[in-house]
């Protein structure tokens, strides 16, 4: 795996849905093709519903991918899925629920591994992650929510 960077955010203060946006179109503002991931298709719906309209002069463009999903995934610089092996053609992973670190593709350069930090297995399952990226040497940034909401980044560890 060389992956440049993991970085994990711990929801404290705010839900997915109310953090992810922001953090999605920052991303897009930088060119990288997007692969969100979720293990729960109900979510993804709403998550669908979200970016479209989480602003009321913009959106960030983005795909569902599913059985009635397109070849071509070029059309939109984001996609959203409950499949993390079709992640292959994307820069970003944006990982929203918990997933075998082994099972990255190798052509991803960047991992963001958003957690529910009110929820102890969500906690436990990214300390595990964590742990796995650190394992491969893999370079990891901790990000915290503020009183205010605002990221934070907390803890740094570069590659050894």
């Amino acid at each position: 795996m060389s992956l440049e960077q993991a970085a994990f955010y711990h929801l404290q203060k705010t839900g997915v849905l109310d953090s992810l946006p922001a953090l999605v179109d920052k991303i897009y503002g930088l060119g990288l093709r997007t692969f969100i991931f979720h293990q729960d298709s109900g979510f993804l719906q709403e998550l669908d519903r979200v970016l479209w309209t989480y602003t009321p002069l913009s959106f960030i463009p983005h795909g569902v991918l599913g059985s009635d999903s397109p070849d071509n995934l070029s059309f939109a610089p984001v996609w959203l899925s409950n499949d993390l092996s079709k992640s292959d053609d994307f820069d970003v992973l944006v990982a929203l629920s918990s997933y075998p670190v082994k099972e990255i593709s190798e052509k991803i350069k960047r991992v963001v591994d958003m957690f529910d930090g009110t929820l102890e297995t969500d906690v436990q399952q990214a300390r595990d992650r964590w742990q796995a990226f650190s394992k491969n040497k893999t370079p990891c940034v901790y990000w915290t929510q503020s009183l205010e909401g605002k990221w934070e980044k907390t803890f740094e560890r570069k590659a050894s």
